[in-house]
Formats: C-alpha cells, structure tokens, sequence
C-alpha cells in the first residue's frame, strides 16, 4: 500500500500525550531561563564544544555561549512544533509492516507514541548538552561529562529499537 491506498485514522490525543507535551514545553521554557540567567554570571571563555567524553575542546565568549544557547532553544522549539504535525499524519511514516485496514489502528498508535517519546528525547538530548556547558563553564574539566550525554543518546536508541520491535511484533 501506498500512501494514498493506507487508511487514514486519526490516533487521539492522549493523556501521555499530554503530559510528554507539557513537560517538553516546559523544557525548552526552562533551557530558555536558564540560557539567561546564567549568562548574566558567565565567565568570559566558555566551553562550547566537547569530545567524545565531555571534555570541553572549543571554547568561546559568553556572548558566543548566549547566542548558540538561544538557538538551540529555538532548534528544540521548531522539533517540539514538527513532531506535533507529524502527529497528525501516520498515514506517511516509513513502516516496517505492511499497513492494512485490520491493523492500521494499532501501527498508528504505535507510530504516534514513537514521535512524542522522540520529542522528549530530542528536547532532553538539547538541555542536557546546554547544562554541560553551563557546568563546565563555571567549574571547569568535568571528569564524567560523557554522563551527560550519553544517556539521553541511549534512550532514543533503546526507544527506536523498542517501537521498531513493537510495530514489528505487531503486524
């Protein structure tokens, strides 16, 4: 089936929806304070870039730190505003099984669930790069910044691999 030949069912507007959505909102409004506030005491060289195991490697002026800040949030605000269409259209995603009508409900659901557990891993991913940053900046060489990384990178791979399964097992 094609697009066009695919059932077109409108998947509702959940209770975890809504709670993903409030908190990822609620996020990118935090990123937002916290991108100002702390560029009102940041030192003048700030780290902005860091290697594989979150040790800064590129630095700039707090000036740089603000701007790159507020474009991340503005990054997280155009994915939370893109993944919220999407919603609105299962009928396109790429699936692993064929949709049908007997189990184009159930793919869809699955589908919608996927993109807000992606939003809220994207949005995550974002703040916890900008509070590494912000960390480091204020106490230097952090020795496990990886840790702040690599979790939220883990969690969208373990939730890919876990929705993939789901729509999978689900045919």
């Amino acid at each position: 089936m094609f697009y066009n030949d695919r059932p077109r069912i409108k998947v509702p507007y959940s209770k975890k929806h809504k709670i993903i959505d409030v908190l990822s909102l609620l996020g990118i409004f935090l990123m937002a304070a916290t991108t100002y506030f702390s560029s009102l005491y940041m030192p003048e060289r700030v780290p902005v870039h860091f290697d594989v195991m979150g040790n800064p490697d590129g630095f700039a002026s707090s000036v740089h730190f603000f701007k790159q800040n507020i474009f991340f949030t503005c990054v997280n605000l155009i994915v939370w505003i893109v993944l919220s269409f999407l919603r609105k259209i299962p009928h396109y995603y790429n699936w692993p099984p064929k949709i049908t009508a007997e189990n184009a409900e159930k793919q869809y659901v699955i589908g919608v669930d996927f993109i807000y557990y992606l939003k809220a891993c994207v949005i995550l991913q974002y703040i916890s790069i900008q509070l590494l940053s912000i960390i480091s900046a204020f106490r230097g060489n952090l020795r496990y910044g990886h840790l702040f990384v690599l979790p939220p990178l883990l969690l969208i791979c373990c939730f890919v691999g876990s929705f993939i399964y789901k729509s999978i097992k689900n045919k």
